[in-house]
């Protein structure tokens, strides 16, 4: 569909749906009393861009992880799939050796004025088709970084924000669905699903909060028998960058989502600027009264 009419239909569906129903709050449990706001938009930037109007950021990977584990069904949390301030970049090391980065901070895929201007400029699709490409684009959904940001990044990992993981490594692993098979038991399912290469970085928790996730969502799903890993293969010249997006359902961790899509409103909550450290350790224990609330204003 032409992308004109696409944005026209979902700014009309956005109007109707989102505004005059969608504009409210999102008690979060970590911090305590910590609030955010959904922003629901045809286009990413568009979404990062009111977010960042009202003096907010998008919540990262790690604390929607935290919050979603100890929010009621009935939270904001648990209706839709979210984009996030955390990223994942592809590129080489100094050595010249491919690593995959996840970045659970701020990087320049926040910046709404940097990702306005790259819809529609997809290589990837002028390539396929021989056409002449001149400008900076998109490469399949990915946006290009500079390698003097991607190699800032390499320096910080191990800072508790910034993960690696060796590319080979990653692209060896399934992508795609994984499914619990007939003899597996419920943990050696979730052990495996942990053991992918791309599951804790993405996460950005530690395998006993990503285990508590696994657990609630099965409680979601009444019994979780599937769960997806998602990535694309964006090794490229230059180092590409992706949005984390974390599914609602089993649909499960996607990191190959496009940045200019506009098959589906584009969520983000966002957050006041502080950014608390990480929790070391989260553990369900039963019903969570006071977290994750939805507040109709």
């Amino acid at each position: 569909m032409d992308l004109g009419v696409c944005n026209l239909i979902k700014r009309f569906i956005n109007f109707f749906f989102i505004d005059l129903i969608m504009d409210f709050n999102v008690r979060l449990t970590y911090p305590t009393l910590w609030r955010g706001k959904v922003y629901a938009e045809a286009y990413l930037d568009e979404a990062l861009e009111k977010c960042a109007q009202e003096g907010k950021r998008a919540l990262n990977m790690p604390e929607l992880i935290q919050n979603k584990t100890a929010a009621p069904w009935a939270s904001a949390l648990w209706q839709w799939g979210y984009f996030t301030q955390s990223a994942q970049i592809t590129g080489r090391t100094k050595a010249g050796t491919p690593i995959v980065l996840y970045i659970h901070d701020e990087t320049q895929l926040d910046d709404a004025t940097y990702l306005r201007p790259l819809r529609g400029l997809d290589l990837t699709y002028y390539a396929i088709r021989g056409l002449p490409w001149e400008q900076e684009g998109l490469h399949d959904g990915a946006a290009p970084m500079s390698t003097e940001i991607f190699n800032r990044l390499e320096e910080r990992v191990g800072d508790g924000k910034v993960f690696a993981v060796d590319h080979a490594r990653l692209h060896a692993a399934r992508s795609g669905i994984m499914q619990r098979q007939e003899r597996e038991s419920t943990e050696e399912f979730y052990t495996r699903i942990l053991a992918h290469p791309q599951t804790i970085p993405f996460m950005g928790v530690s395998e006993k909060d990503a285990m508590s996730y696994l657990i609630r969502l099965s409680e979601w799903s009444a019994e979780l028998r599937s769960f997806g890993i998602h990535y694309s293969n964006d090794l490229r010249d230059q180092p590409l960058g992706r949005k984390l997006f974390l599914n609602w359902s089993a649909k499960g961790i996607d990191s190959q989502r496009h940045l200019d899509s506009c098959s589906g409103d584009q969520h983000i909550i966002g957050v006041e600027g502080f950014q608390p450290p990480l929790k070391e350790t989260y553990t369900v224990t039963g019903n969570v009264v006071d977290g994750g609330l939805v507040d109709f204003n």
